[in-house]
């Protein structure tokens, strides 16, 4: 049993690194294309933004007064799966509403050659529920993190360490900077082939 947690660990902190030298690499890459036409300081920064979430933006929401949205965008994101042809005013992500709130009607949704802005969890949290929301939430999100974290070590088959493992990595980095619509959807289709290989295991163990 120990052996197979050090294991895990092991394999945990070597998929993290691997994470780590591909977010450095790719960061050193997009210096390397810019070159000389835009400081290299300012594109590692506008990189590290679009990647994982403008974090500034819940001190804008602080100085500029905005409705609530109270779940809107989390509506959004389970619901992402309606055609908007069926529900035509379906309510939109976190990114798009708040593009809207910077710049009002900047976003039309269905429009071509528009593009929206990366929220993260603490800006989505603010923009439905204010800072008593986000303080309560996020609270509530590390409990499930952790959670999430102990079925990971106490797992006993490979099968459920990598679904276990596959969702602690979503939660804790891309729904962390990520807008919640996109990084639901991608979750939910990612953990399709692990629910398959589990039930074909479980056919074939009856």
């Amino acid at each position: 049993m120990q052996s197979r947690l050090k294991f895990k660990n092991v394999f945990l902190y070597v998929l993290v690194g691997i994470l780590f030298f591909a977010l450095f690499f790719q960061i050193g890459r997009t210096r390397n294309t810019v070159g000389g036409t835009r400081d290299v300081q300012y594109t590692a920064i506008a990189l590290m933004n679009n990647s994982f979430g403008n974090h500034e933006n819940v001190v804008w929401l602080m100085s500029n007064e905005q409705q609530l949205l109270y779940g809107k965008t989390y509506i959004a994101g389970i619901t992402n799966f309606i055609p908007r042809k069926i529900w035509a005013n379906k309510p939109l992500g976190a990114g798009p509403a708040l593009k809207n709130m910077i710049e009002p009607g900047s976003y039309v949704a269905g429009e071509t050659g528009i593009s929206s802005l990366t929220t993260g969890l603490y800006t989505e949290l603010y923009m439905n529920f204010g800072w008593i929301g986000l303080l309560v939430f996020s609270f509530l999100y590390g409990m499930l993190l952790k959670k999430m974290y102990l079925k990971l070590i106490n797992t006993h088959t490979f099968l459920n360490f990598f679904f276990w493992f596959f969702l602690v990595i979503s939660f804790s980095t891309f729904m962390l900077y990520g807008e919640f619509l996109g990084v639901f959807s991608r979750v939910i289709f990612s953990t399709i082939p692990f629910l398959i290989l589990s039930f074909v295991n479980r056919l074939k163990i009856r």
